[in-house]
């Protein structure tokens, strides 16, 4: 009986399947660390947002950055109570994931990201990126939904972050800069924003 072969793939979709699988591959070794990813690293995650955090007026979500050391502690003894448990692995879950002392303040900053999430979906600050004119900011705040579907209540929790400056644009703008979370707009600033 004769068989039919699929045709071959055209140059460009194979071109396009290598690049997917060879990206698949480098996300998915990356650093090794679950911690990591898309330019952030999660250091710590608690419950609710910090004491004084104002809420964002017209914002779904804050993200104060500590860019030298004083601010950078402050920021951290703000935001990280004493006693968190030390954890390895996806750091979706209350727990200390890290240490201020891995935070190269050379090439990345300290941030403290605030925002909310379903009780049954676990939250996290995945990614951040910024327009090649700088006038734009996006956050991947990514949800792990274990059952495939989320509860609608919603959380508060805030994450300890270390960020890539090259995924921000100049400190000095981070106000004036457009930020958005799924389409929903952030509000970004010095730590600590008042």
């Amino acid at each position: 009986m004769p068989t039919s072969r699929a045709p071959a793939p055209a140059p460009a979709r194979r071109r396009a399947v290598l690049l997917v699988a060879v990206l698949a591959a480098l996300t998915a070794c990356g650093t090794g660390d679950p911690a990591a990813a898309g330019g952030v690293r999660t250091l710590a995650k608690v419950d609710g947002w910090r004491d004084g955090q104002p809420l964002p007026e017209g914002a779904s979500a804050l993200l104060e950055v500590a860019a030298d050391d004083d601010a950078a502690r402050a920021l951290w003894d703000a935001a990280v109570p004493d006693g968190l448990p030390a954890r390895d692995g996806d750091p979706r879950e209350v727990d200390l994931y890290g240490d201020l002392s891995d935070v190269d303040l050379d090439e990345q900053v300290l941030a403290l990201w605030s925002s909310g999430e379903s009780g049954s979906c676990p939250g996290r600050l995945a990614g951040v990126g910024t327009s090649a004119d700088g006038a734009l900011l996006s956050f991947d705040d990514d949800e792990h939904s274990p059952t495939g579907g989320c509860s609608d209540d919603d959380n508060a929790y805030r994450t300890v972050v270390a960020v890539d400056r090259s995924s921000l644009p100049d400190l000095a703008d981070l106000e004036a800069v457009e930020a958005t979370v799924d389409g929903l707009r952030v509000r970004v600033g010095a730590f600590p924003l008042g």
